[in-house]
């Protein structure tokens, strides 16, 4: 299915497994904004996956967007990436408590991701594991922090993958328990 408008949320979305599915050739083609409150019990909070495809960014502005598993994810699926055109902005929090914040596997984006401060608002990503993983995905814009990204393994994780406009701006606080940015080869 395609939504040609955005996909704007300022009360509560909750699902048993996800609380918002993207997926098979589904499109979206003015983005998402949340103000509110994304929960999936099961797996992601917001998931972007297989051969849907978001036009225009993903914006939690101010908002809650949490996982049982993952905050945010971006997947491809059957071999078929899933992909992003346009930033990924938080001023909220974005959280996975059982393993990332944000993930992006085999997946393109077609922008930056931007942890940022707005007003009264600290953007926060924390993952119990990984505050944000980038695994074999394609990127054309850069990492930004001005906020906090969290993980018990490691605050920032880069797995493989092309990264074009560049890798990371940090002047916020990327913390962990092990490794504050880890970076490896799959």
């Amino acid at each position: 299915s395609t939504i040609s408008g955005a996909l704007i949320n300022s009360g509560t979305i909750a699902g048993a497994n996800a609380g918002i599915l993207i997926d098979s050739q589904s499109k979206i083609a003015q983005g998402i904004t949340n103000s509110g409150l994304i929960l999936g019990y099961g797996s992601a909070a917001l998931a972007v996956i297989s051969t849907a495809n978001v036009i225009g960014g993903i914006h939690n502005l101010g908002g809650v967007i949490e996982g049982a598993n993952t905050g945010i994810l971006i997947q491809s699926g059957n071999g078929i990436a899933g992909s992003l055109a346009g930033s990924i902005v938080n001023t909220g929090l974005i959280s996975g408590t059982g393993e990332v914040g944000l993930l992006v596997a085999s997946s393109r984006v077609e922008g930056s991701i931007i942890n940022t401060a707005s007003g009264s608002h600290v953007g926060t990503i924390s993952g119990s594991r990984t505050g944000r993983r980038l695994y074999d995905a394609q990127m054309t814009g850069v990492i930004q922090n001005t906020g906090t990204i969290t993980g018990s393994e490691s605050g920032l994780r880069l797995t493989g993958g092309t990264f074009t406009g560049g890798l990371l701006t940090n002047t916020g606080m990327i913390v962990s328990d092990n490794a504050g940015v880890l970076t490896h080869y799959s």
